[in-house]
């Protein structure tokens, strides 16, 4: 199994250990935190002064972080092929019989 295979494997594994723990965690919170919310009382605020719902918030910083994340892989990826030595080499390149 060559290098970069073993890299993405892990990266899975972790990834999958991640998520299970999360499931635990939000499996628990989905328990005790209705209960929780029901006691703390509703504040009468005017529509202008309601806060967004922290899950919206959430959302919103995601959904900005994932184009983000998107922008700079594409970036990258330009950036090595434009760089990428056997990309670019020909057969009648001059330093193709540098050995």
């Amino acid at each position: 199994m060559d290098t970069l295979k073993r890299i993405d494997n892990a990266g899975e594994t972790l990834i999958e250990a991640i998520r299970t723990v999360e499931g635990w965690v939000a499996s628990l919170a989905e328990t005790v935190g209705p209960p929780i919310v029901r006691r703390i009382p509703d504040l009468p605020l005017p529509e202008a002064f309601q806060p967004p719902r922290a899950r919206d918030i959430a959302a919103s910083t995601f959904n900005f972080w994932e184009g983000l994340a998107k922008a700079q892989n594409e970036f990258t990826l330009r950036m090595l092929d434009a760089f990428d030595p056997a990309a670019h080499r020909t057969k009648s390149s001059r330093h193709s019989k540098a050995a």
